[in-house]
């Protein structure tokens, strides 16, 4: 939306202000393990799957700008312990955010808070005590695309 694209600017220069995935022309989340990509605005992976876009993500930065960024140095937050999970073989870093701020099932409710961004290596979720261990399709709780982001540098 052009909304979230306006808030973005004022974190500092999108390299792309066009929506890609599934979900750019409307509601149609779908696995993007072979998702077409040309922007890291991307919306409508369907959730186990976002390490698919972000490797896809990278993939187009180095393709399109010339940047290289390697997999250690990408993390990518999310409020569902499902993508997070999906991350731990893929070399890249992830961080399940929201964890004080959750509705007693999967879903984070105010997004994360400023301790749990971080670039400690690896991937992270939320102490079982904090409502993380429940998984509920995506067909029955939709994440808003602004509380799924990657963090690439």
């Amino acid at each position: 939306s052009l909304a979230l694209v306006q808030r973005l600017h004022t974190c500092g220069h999108l390299v792309s202000t066009s929506w890609t995935g599934p979900s750019a022309r409307g509601e149609a989340r779908r696995n993007c393990s072979g998702a077409s990509i040309d922007s890291p605005l991307v919306v409508g992976c369907a959730d186990g799957t976002k390490h698919f876009a972000v490797a896809r993500i990278a993939e187009w930065l180095k393709g399109e700008l010339g940047v290289n960024i390697e997999r250690s140095r990408t993390w990518h937050f999310d409020d569902r312990s499902n993508n997070i999970a999906e991350f731990g073989a893929s070399g890249f870093n992830a961080r399940q955010v929201s964890c004080k701020t959750r509705d007693m099932s999967v879903l984070g409710l105010c997004g994360a808070t400023p301790s749990e961004i971080s670039d400690a290596l690896g991937v992270s979720q939320c102490p079982p005590e904090q409502g993380a261990q429940a998984i509920v399709p995506s067909a029955v709780r939709r994440v808003q695309p602004w509380g799924v982001w990657s963090r690439l540098y």
